[in-house]
């Protein structure tokens, strides 16, 4: 099953679904299945109120997938949702394929060292994605220790339940 991450915030719930089922069906015809974690989500009628939820319910799905594919196509986006997605990849030891398009992102250092490969188009992230799947592996693997080292620095770092004044003074300052 390969999870698939995507621009979402500010654009059409219809246009982003389109995406994913596009992909799916591409992918679907290599034989593999995708989760999409856009679909699962209820609540689309306004601002996301539990953000704390919504990541959970999307790592939720991430971490029972064998792999991971990023669109990371628009530019001059910031693609903060796909980077986290990348990075929990990343560190579950999950193959992770990114396409940049023509944003300039395959040049990115962290981009490269949390993708498994970063490539231009979709049908190279495809088979990408699907030569990783059939290796059993993603390209990489951490170390034992740094693995362990991430996951302790993980558990550090307890996530902070806020209130939803909090959130709406969060949002104000990313404006």
């Amino acid at each position: 099953m390969v999870y698939f991450a995507r621009a979402v915030d500010g654009l059409p719930r219809d246009e982003v679904l389109r995406l994913g089922e596009e992909v799916a069906d591409e992918l679907g015809r290599h034989g593999l299945a995708m989760a999409d974690p856009v679909a699962v989500w209820t609540d689309t009628s306004g601002p996301v109120t539990d953000y704390i939820a919504l990541v959970e319910s999307d790592l939720a799905v991430l971490r029972k997938c064998d792999g991971v594919l990023v669109d990371m196509t628009i530019p001059r986006r910031s693609y903060v949702g796909c980077v986290g997605e990348l990075m929990y990849a990343h560190l579950w030891r999950k193959p992770a394929v990114v396409w940049v398009g023509d944003t300039g992102l395959e040049d990115r250092p962290w981009l490269r060292y949390h993708a498994s490969a970063v490539v231009r188009t979709r049908d190279e992230a495809v088979s990408a994605i699907i030569r990783l799947l059939a290796s059993g592996a993603p390209d990489r693997e951490l170390e034992d220790e740094e693995h362990d080292r991430h996951q302790k620095a993980e558990s550090e770092f307890p996530r902070r339940e806020c209130s939803g004044a909090e959130q709406d003074d969060s949002r104000r300052d990313q404006r």
